[in-house]
């Protein structure tokens, strides 16, 4: 399965890609807000659909699926926050006196905030 964000302008980008055993779909059943991503199969898969009244049942009476739950959260929060490192760094980068002094010379551009 990929996950893909789409753009303004529809285009889509794959941010991610599951493996076996993978959730997807829990924050809509969480939050109650309209979908962040899409999933696309990518290759021929079997589903489990979990609908709300069993994700509620699951995650009350069932503490393994609640522990593979909080888990898979706690991971693509991890994965975030090293995103936003990372960008952060590049950002930092873009910022130091050597490329201040490369984009005055203009031999690079300005970077769009």
């Amino acid at each position: 399965m990929g996950i893909f964000k789409e753009n303004d302008y529809g285009k889509r980008t794959l941010v991610r890609t599951l493996k076996k055993s993978d959730l997807f779909g829990e924050m809509g059943l969480i939050d109650k807000y309209p979908r962040s991503a899409t999933a696309i199969a990518l290759e021929n898969s079997s589903l489990t659909v979990v609908d709300k009244s069993r994700f509620s049942f699951l995650s009350k009476y069932s503490p393994s699926f609640f522990v593979t739950l909080v888990k898979t959260l706690t991971n693509r929060l991890r994965e975030t926050l090293g995103q936003l490192k990372e960008e952060g760094k590049e950002k930092e980068t873009l910022n130091s006196p050597k490329y201040k002094v490369l984009r005055k010379r203009r031999y690079i551009k300005e970077e769009p905030e």
